[in-house]
This record gives C-alpha cells, structure tokens and sequence, in this order.
C-alpha cells in the first residue's frame, strides 16, 4: 500500500510545489510531456503528408491546421487545440499519405478538399453562362435575287462570272431565311 501511494504523495507534492513558486515554474514542469506530445503528433503528420512545417514541439496554428485536415480525411472528431495521446494513437494506426491523396473515387476540388470526382469534372468543364440583352440587335443582311435558295448561280462579285452555288452555300443560305423569319426580319 505504501508503494502505491508514495508516487501519487510525491506527484501530489510536486504540483503544489509548483504552483506555490510561480506560474514560471509551474509552466516548465507541464511544457516538457506538452512537447514531447507535440513533437510526436507532428512527426506523425509529417509521415502522413499533412505537416510541412518545423518539427520543434511547439503546437502551433500550421500544427492545429494540419491536425484539422487529418482528423477531416479520416472522419473523425477530435479536439486539436493541445495534442494528446488519442490524438497520437490515432495518427501512428494510420498509413499512408492521407493528406496528400484522396481516397479511390475522390479528387481534390480548388479548395484542397476531396470531394467525388464527377463534381471536380463538371466545375471543371462548366462554362460560362452569359446572361442578358445583346448589345445591338442583329442588323437584317441585304440579299439579292440570286441569294435565293432556288437559285442556280451565286454572284462571285463584280467583273467576275458566276459560280455554280455549292450544296453547302444553299445550306446555309436557306438555315439563315428560317432564322429571319424567326426573327421577323423577312
């Protein structure tokens, strides 16, 4: 019984010692285990590709943020304010770049997040949609007689002979009378 109890009296001791010298001397008595946590969440994010920065035991806003994007890839739920020893179970259980891939299926979207693949796709190939009152209404297009779809022979200008009018010429000519008729330009 002695033996179980003389940690807890000294650890007991020890703390009230602390407090009793100053918030200095209490501060240096937890900040050791603090960054030795620390140290350990942010190696383990290095490893799993979601820490970039200075490994130094300091728990920062980049080590809060890379602590986010993990606990986001992973769908879990965990406070990141100070690391912890769940917190470190859970990242040294994981494999893998898990913030530098998304999983099968997922691409990563303009903001950095994994999201299905078919959403990336269509943001990606969406166009622009043009919206509102056109500048200046189409101006009718002046024909002669030989813009006629019927017409045999199309005018190849001044001075010059007439050509035969291809299939295609007649093509478009008789689309762009439906669309003055549309129009109500004819």
């Amino acid at each position: 019984m002695q033996r179980v109890l003389a940690p807890a009296v000294v650890g007991s001791a020890m703390l009230v010692a602390c407090f009793a010298c100053g918030p200095a001397i209490a501060q240096e008595e937890v900040q050791p285990k603090g960054s030795a946590l620390a140290r350990a969440a942010q190696q383990e994010l290095y490893r799993l590709g979601c820490y970039n920065d200075a490994i130094n035991g300091v728990w920062t806003l980049p080590s809060r943020s890379a602590a986010e994007k993990f606990l986001a890839r992973v769908n879990a739920r965990l406070p990141v304010e100070q690391p912890d020893e769940v917190f470190l179970a859970l990242l040294r259980s994981t494999s893998g770049f898990v913030c530098s891939q998304c999983p099968l299926g997922e691409a990563f979207n303009s903001a950095g997040d994994c999201v299905p693949k078919a959403l990336v796709d269509k943001a990606v190939k969406s166009v622009p949609i043009t919206t509102g009152a056109v500048a200046e209404p189409p101006q009718p297009i002046e024909r002669s007689i030989s813009d006629e779809p019927g017409s045999e022979r199309d005018s190849a200008g001044p001075g010059k002979p007439a050509a035969p009018a291809s299939g295609v010429a007649k093509y478009w000519r008789s689309f762009l009378k439906k669309v003055d008729r549309a129009f109500g330009l004819e």
